[in-house]
């Protein structure tokens, strides 16, 4: 059986005058020439306000009047006839994150080509929420994105799945403690280089259980005199795992000499590789 074709012609009618379609255009400035079409009218923030081009031509508000040189200041004159009106019905979120410096989505803070948090540390490392002061000391934020270098900086992370690196390091902290000072990675790293003062502090390592599977390495220069620039490792939260138990007995206390000693968080225990049963202590 053939089947019945009908070959026809479709036609589409336009249901009224296209509007224009609001772009946005940053923050008001007098010398940016600002044009306005039938197809698009851009859009800028000014005193806190929105305004759109309401009027097809181009404007610049060095070249006109003072008492109507800006949105404001046109609006207030003219009215719904001015250039610029309000845009007050028109404030999506994406216009927040693309007009101004410092425009804030949450607690996510866009400025230039970054992303970052609200939350950060001052030049002291206390907590602060004066994200106004980026790019200096006064401001470190806890988050920072550079979309375009693709640089990423975050102050704490967890990483589930596959890290894939051409290089994965930390850089040695210089530490100068007194005795008694709880080591805290996330303040002094994991790669200490420090010295005693001559009466063999003690630098007390933080739980075994709060870091798992981290490794912590502490480098002792060669000192210039012969001062003794030892200091003692002590472990709070239990003994020191070393040499896979080949002593019976349990000790807290590590004396780190002039060198390298690498410590691994290994099942709630701190163990200190090659180690020799004369630089551990009883304490």
């Amino acid at each position: 059986m053939t089947l019945a074709t009908k070959t026809g012609e479709v036609k589409f009618l336009q249901q009224g005058k296209r509007g224009m379609l609001p772009y946005p255009a940053g923050e008001y400035d007098l010398h940016t020439s600002y044009v306005c079409t039938d197809m698009l009218a851009p859009y800028v923030l000014y005193n806190g306000i929105y305004y759109v081009m309401n009027q097809v031509t181009t404007w610049i508000g060095q070249g006109m009047p003072s008492n109507i040189n800006t949105p404001q200041k046109d609006y207030a004159v003219n009215g719904t006839k001015a250039t610029w009106i309000p845009f007050e019905d028109y404030k999506a979120i994406y216009v927040e994150l693309l007009m101004a410096n410092f425009a804030k989505l949450a607690s996510a803070v866009f400025y230039g080509d970054y992303m970052f948090s609200q939350q950060g540390v001052d030049a002291d490392g206390n907590p602060t929420l004066n994200y106004t002061g980026f790019g200096s000391n006064d401001f470190t934020p806890n988050i920072l994105l550079d979309f375009k270098t693709g640089y990423a900086k975050l102050i704490n992370a967890d990483i589930v799945g596959i890290l894939r690196a051409k290089a994965v390091y930390t850089s040695f902290q210089r530490l100068i403690f007194e005795s008694g000072y709880v080591l805290n990675p996330l303040k002094d790293g994991l790669n200490i280089l420090t010295q005693g003062d001559g009466l063999t502090p003690t630098l007390v390592l933080p739980s075994p259980t709060d870091w798992d599977g981290v490794q912590l390495s502490i480098y002792i220069p060669t000192p210039s005199t012969r001062l003794n620039t030892a200091i003692y490792i002590k472990n709070n939260n239990g003994y020191f795992e070393y040499n896979k138990r080949v002593y019976e007995e349990k000790y807290n206390r590590y004396l780190c000499s002039v060198g390298y000693t690498r410590l691994q968080s290994v099942d709630d225990s701190w163990y200190i590789e090659s180690v020799t049963k004369d630089d551990l202590s009883k304490v």
